[in-house]
């Protein structure tokens, strides 16, 4: 078989935020999870192709959400898959956050569309951009404590009129949070 680099996986497409551009305003699809046998069998099956593989936890809803999510990062590991999540952050506390290191997650892309609380929160009403920061940036040292390489953090931000400029100011909040892509 042909060599399969990249799997992308949404746990659940369920979200704890309602951005303004979120493409879930023009559907009407139900939230819901995945269930685990279905995941399972994913990562079973991932056996019967060659070369490196990474899991990509990523999606429409907060990975953080699934109640197992912690468990999808630890099969995938413990099958010597890469693994990598897109998360708002808000909801990683420092069980969870200790629980993804444990799991063995190797990478973290934090989203955020703001340089300030007020910008960000503009786009992801409730969200907040001091909050995001801290969890991230707690994430980052408790990952610095335990492993000899820390965790790879990233930053994906989706650029618009309304915050462009402040992608400058961007540099910064990627500084506090110990960002290197």
């Amino acid at each position: 078989m042909d060599a399969l680099t990249k799997i992308y996986v949404e746990p659940t497409s369920r979200c704890n935020l309602n951005c303004l551009t979120c493409i879930r305003h023009s559907w009407d699809e139900p939230a819901g999870d995945m269930a685990w046998p279905a995941y399972e069998a994913l990562i079973d099956g991932l056996a019967d192709f060659s070369g490196p593989k990474t899991i990509a936890f990523a999606g429409l809803g907060e990975p953080l959400l699934h109640e197992r999510f912690v468990a999808m990062v630890a099969l995938a590991h413990a099958r010597g898959l890469r693994t990598e999540m897109t998360s708002n952050a808000l909801l990683l506390t420092p069980a969870l956050a200790e629980g993804l290191l444990a799991a063995g997650l190797d990478q973290f892309t934090v989203s955020i569309d703001g340089a300030t609380d007020d910008s960000h929160g503009a786009i992801r009403p409730g969200a907040s951009l001091a909050v995001i920061k801290a969890n991230v940036g707690r994430l980052y040292w408790q990952s610095e404590e335990r492993r000899e390489a820390p965790l790879r953090v990233g930053i994906e931000f989706v650029a618009m009129r309304r915050n462009i400029h402040e992608l400058p100011a961007l540099r910064e909040v990627a500084r506090s949070v110990r960002a290197s892509f």
